[in-house]
C-alpha cells in the first residue's frame, strides 16, 4: 500500500512538472511553408527560441520569414488575441516593416494577410515584385490539424 501511495504521489508531482507543449495550445509555433511563393515562416510567439539562418549574431527571436523574397524578415513585435496573431516583421536593414495578421482556416492552414500597404517584395526579372497580400501556409512540422 505504501508503494502504491508513493508511486501515485510521484506520478501526480511529475504531471505538474511536464510542459504544456501541445500544438493545439500553441498554434503560432512551428514552421510554415507556402509552395506557390516558396516562402518559409518560422514562428514561436510563446518564447524566443528561433535563430534565423545566417543571422545568429542577433540571438534568439520569436520568428522570421525567408525564401524567395528580398532577404530575411524578422518578427519585431506581435500580439495574440482570440485565435488571431498580429505580427510586425522588419527587414534585415530595419528600413521596411510589415504588419501581418495570422489566423487558421478550418483545414489547419495558416492564413497570412497583410495589414495596410504591402512592403515585402522580391526581385524578379530585374524588377521589384510585391508579395501577394493573402497567402496560405501549411505546417512543415506535422500533418496534425491546427485549431
Amino acid at each position: 500500500m505504501k508503494k502504491l501511495l508513493f508511486f501515485a504521489s510521484l506520478l501526480l508531482l511529475t504531471s505538474f512538472a511536464l510542459p504544456a507543449g501541445d500544438k493545439n495550445e500553441q498554434p503560432f509555433k512551428g514552421t510554415f511553408y507556402n509552395q506557390e511563393n516558396q516562402i518559409t515562416i518560422a514562428l514561436d510567439l510563446y518564447d524566443t527560441t528561433l535563430v534565423a539562418p545566417n543571422y545568429s549574431f542577433l540571438g534568439k527571436l520569436n520568428g522570421y520569414m525567408t525564401g524567395r523574397l528580398y532577404d530575411v524578415w524578422f518578427v519585431t513585435d506581435f500580439k495574440i488575441k482570440k485565435g488571431k496573431a498580429t505580427v510586425r516583421f522588419s527587414n534585415d536593414l530595419g528600413s521596411d516593416e510589415q504588419e501581418i495578421c495570422f489566423t487558421f482556416d478550418k483545414n489547419g492552414q495558416l492564413l497570412y494577410e497583410t495589414v495596410g500597404n504591402n512592403a515585402i517584395r522580391r526581385a524578379e526579372n530585374r524588377k521589384w515584385i510585391k508579395l501577394p497580400t493573402k497567402m496560405l501556409f501549411v505546417s512543415k512540422d506535422s500533418k496534425a490539424k491546427k485549431p
